[in-house]
Formats: C-alpha cells, structure tokens, sequence
C-alpha cells in the first residue's frame, strides 16, 4: 500500500488507521469541514425540493 501522511502534520504513517505518534490524531476518524458543509448544503437543497414538490 505504501506509506501515509498525517493530514495534520504530514508525519509519516505506516496506516491511516494508526494514532500519529507527532500530533496524536487519529487521520481516518477525523472528518473535514467542507464534507460536513457539504452535507449541510445536500440535505438542505433536498429539503427544498421536497417542499416544493408537495406545495
């Protein structure tokens, strides 16, 4: 597979499930912001639709 890099801190990993011995995260648990906003936006958007669709 190869070796992995700590999104936080860029050590080296041998997994992503491994804890980063540096920074101490965890890299695969840790989501990202803009997935969460993303998911925001689709649920919302969906929402949207929804209401017009049974007006």
């Amino acid at each position: 597979m190869g070796i992995k890099i700590c999104p936080n801190c860029s050590e080296k990993l041998i997994n992503l499930t491994q804890k980063c011995p540096k920074c101490g995260t965890i890299p695969e648990k840790s989501t990202s912001p803009v997935l969460i906003g993303v998911a925001i936006v689709v649920v919302l958007v969906l929402v949207v639709i929804a209401g017009l669709v049974f007006l």
